[in-house]
């Protein structure tokens, strides 16, 4: 009987280990995968080179935004890499950034912090598939101006403070008014596609926290991102009916504007409903995998759902609807 029990654990132990091995190697062979598919490795530091692969492989239109950015405006390279990250950050972790950036160097790559000639200025929207739509400018005011109509809850936001309040004075999204709202918020838009269409390179390795945070942190910046430009664009286009109307007849007259916002409203949202049914995803993989990591403990670890809610909660607002519904027509 003993040795029938030395047998039987012995019999298991090489079954567990069994079972580590083949996790072992199907974790190298996933990693095997991505480097066979000449892609870079997950941990690889931030380089333009790896930026290029990345986004040809899976983001075609962050790919068009990164090149056409760079051939535009070369100092992008210089502002992604020493401007918003260290020699360490990898390229998985900066890619949804260098696409939002190169976005900007796209539509518009210079704009003055004055109000002065605005209304001779430009822009070009990009909307996908190679596609750009050009938006004149109409006269605006600065979106500083309608601080103190956003309620104080609306306040607490960095992204307040930087790109309406505009504490430095001097923001395109301040100085451009509602064009430039639209400006930035095309930028997390793309940044969001990126993010989503990143899925796929991630999901070539192992299910783990390691693998999914930054997706997550980062999707879950660039959703609240919808909702509060979304919010700053309806928000001042209410505040120029009430208190600036010829200003407000002409941006509404502005056709270009109006379509261009549309199609970057529209595609954020579409990412956003993806973005969230690949939470459900990953936590089904990582529970499947044996992860600790948790989806639920990582979104609230950002804390932004809340004041995502609080928004969109706004939004919903009838002033708010009707001059949506303007925009659409």
């Amino acid at each position: 009987m003993k040795s029938f029990f030395h047998r039987r654990k012995r019999s298991l132990l090489e079954s567990v280990l069994i079972v580590l091995l083949a996790t072992a190697l199907t974790v190298c062979a996933v990693e095997e995968q991505a480097f066979a598919a000449g892609l870079p490795a997950f941990d690889s530091k931030l380089n333009d080179d790896d930026i290029k692969q990345l986004t040809k492989k899976y983001d075609k239109d962050g790919y068009y935004l990164v090149t056409t950015g760079l051939k535009k405006a070369p100092g992008l390279s210089i502002l992604v890499h020493l401007f918003y990250f260290s020699p360490e950050t990898t390229n998985i972790d900066a890619a949804d950034t260098y696409v939002h950036e190169a976005f900007h160097k796209c539509v518009r790559p210079n704009s003055e912090p004055t109000l002065e000639g605005k209304e001779y200025e430009k822009m070009n929207v990009y909307v996908g598939n190679k596609k750009s739509i050009k938006v004149k400018f109409t006269p605006v005011f600065r979106s500083n101006d309608m601080v103190n109509s956003i309620p104080k809850k609306f306040h607490r936001s960095n992204r307040f403070a930087l790109y309406v309040e505009d504490t430095g004075g001097t923001m395109s999204s301040d100085w451009d008014g509602v064009y430039g709202l639209l400006n930035e918020f095309g930028g997390y838009c793309w940044g969001m596609h990126d993010n989503v269409q990143m899925f796929a390179y991630r999901d070539r390795f192992a299910d783990t926290e390691a693998t999914w945070n930054t997706f997550v942190t980062q999707g879950e910046s660039d959703r609240v991102a919808y909702a509060e430009f979304k919010y700053y664009i309806l928000h001042y286009l209410r505040y120029a009916k009430v208190n600036r109307p010829g200003i407000y007849k002409k941006i509404m007259k502005n056709k270009a504007f109006k379509e261009a916002y549309g199609k970057v409203e529209s595609r954020f949202a579409e990412d956003i409903a993806t973005y969230e049914k690949d939470l459900e995803l990953i936590q089904t993989r990582m529970k499947r995998a044996g992860s600790s990591g948790s989806v639920k403990k990582m979104v609230s670890s950002v804390g932004v759902r809340s004041y995502y809610n609080s928004l969109i909660k706004e939004i919903k607002k009838s002033k708010y609807k009707s001059i949506e519904a303007a925009l659409a027509e």
